[in-house]
């Protein structure tokens, strides 16, 4: 019992976005699976290009390429501060990475987002489009 409350205590400093030990057996079956790596390699290729663009087409145009299977980007000097702008997408259920405290040379205004099927990622981009125009009206 006490065990479980202190396990508890732990889960509010545990980020929403922790590899479950199932998702690490699926990924290292996927590695030594080629076909299926060189085909998830692509698809993300493709998806994270397309998010891109998404971002570009609501202001976001400080995009870092990568290859791993997310997108870091820069909020533009006119956007809402990090944090409100994080708060806003928590409160849709978007849990975006605040990567200011992943090194100094990032800056205080450094997001990171997940590259998600297509689907998640519209719905993603669709979230943050909403917040980005509900922050514009409330600012004029």
């Amino acid at each position: 019992m006490l065990l479980t409350a202190f396990a508890g205590d732990f889960k509010h400093f545990t980020p929403p976005w922790a590899i479950s030990l199932p998702a690490q057996a699926a990924a290292i079956a996927a590695l030594k699976d080629i076909e299926y790596y060189k085909e998830k390699y692509i698809e993300t290729h493709v998806l994270r290009n397309k998010l891109k663009q998404k971002l570009y087409d609501l202001g976001i145009t400080e995009v870092v390429d990568g290859v791993a299977n997310f997108l870091l980007f820069y909020l533009p000097g006119h956007f809402p501060t990090k944090d409100t702008f994080l708060d806003c997408c928590e409160k849709q259920n978007l849990f975006l990475r605040d990567v200011e405290n992943m090194g100094k040379c990032l800056g205080s205004n450094a997001v990171r987002m997940a590259i998600k099927d297509e689907e998640t990622n519209n719905k993603m981009i669709h979230i943050i489009e909403k917040i980005l125009i509900k922050i514009k009206e409330a600012n004029t």
